[in-house]
């Protein structure tokens, strides 16, 4: 509850939020009653008749909700080039290790030839 002011109101936001707390539940029903009385409601039967069973009907939902997604990435997985990137990476590593042994092996080389002249 908030203090009055100087002029012996209250702030706008409390008298805001007391008016709101009074009228919340009352519009709500009504806005809720309103639309409740325009929605047609679909005549109710005793079961389904047709149609998947629930088994079914989950299988599509979990299946289709993994491959769908799956395959839009796998799909720009590939058209954005990043698996000739990552190739690309590969071959780099490769060539980059491949020319650390050949410099080791010439180092070597070259310190053995050092240690027979001495």
């Amino acid at each position: 509850y908030d203090q009055p002011r100087s002029d012996g109101q209250t702030s706008g936001a409390a008298s805001a939020r007391r008016l709101s707390s009074h009228l919340a539940s009352p519009m709500r029903l009504a806005v809720v009653r309103y639309f409740a009385k325009k929605a047609p409601t679909p005549p109710r039967s005793q079961g389904a008749q047709g149609g998947l069973s629930d088994g079914a009907q989950w299988a599509l939902t979990v299946g289709c909700a993994t491959l769908f997604p799956g395959l839009a990435l796998y799909k720009c997985f590939h058209s954005t080039g990043a698996v000739e990137a990552d190739r690309g990476v590969q071959e780099e590593l490769a060539r980059s290790r491949r020319l650390r042994a050949e410099a080791a092996e010439k180092a070597a080389a070259e310190s053995a030839a050092v240690r027979r002249t001495a």
